[in-house]
């Protein structure tokens, strides 16, 4: 019988039918392994795309909370603006403190900041500085404005930092 058998299956039927069996176990793991790679760029591609999603929706909730900090602060302003007395006993304060080595302009009120700064003698010795400008007025006015933004931005980051942790 093994005779036989040794006729029937030359060696080289034996290395063909192993050549076969090779390349279709080759075929199957290359397959196999096409379908886990491109599982793996399908994960990736979506990860990517999650990670795009939340940045786009950090930078919009970022731009709409400065946008009801501007909408905020202007409809204070509207309700409660400085009065022009106020702002122009500032202004007075400064033309009579503006000689000292430093100063320093409080007004009274929970709308600005306190001003402090230098003498006209220390500005004058710097090259980037200058107060012989016309408009130095509306840039003292604006500066005052400015601290009631800077006091609203303040009060603002904490009303964030507060809701934050609720």
């Amino acid at each position: 019988m093994w005779a036989r058998l040794t006729r029937r299956i030359r060696p080289e039927r034996v290395v063909n039918i192993c050549f076969l069996v090779v390349v279709l176990f080759s075929t199957l793991l290359t397959w196999r392994e096409i379908i886990v790679l491109e599982e793996a760029y399908i994960s990736s591609q979506r990860n990517n795309l999650k990670n795009v999603a939340n940045d786009m929706d950090a930078q919009l909730q970022f731009n709409t909370d400065r946008l009801l900090f501007f909408r905020n602060g202007m409809q204070s302003a509207l309700q409660i603006p400085l009065a022009f007395e106020i702002l122009r006993t500032a202004e007075q304060e400064f033309e009579r403190q503006r000689t000292l080595p430093d100063w320093h302009i409080s007004l009274n009120n929970n709308r600005t900041l306190p001003l402090n700064g230098v003498s006209d003698a220390f500005v004058e010795h710097t090259h980037l500085l200058s107060r012989d400008n016309p408009l130095l007025s509306n840039e003292f006015m604006a500066s005052i404005e400015l601290g009631y933004l800077l006091r609203l931005s303040s009060l603002t980051r904490q009303h964030l930092s507060v809701s934050k942790r609720i």
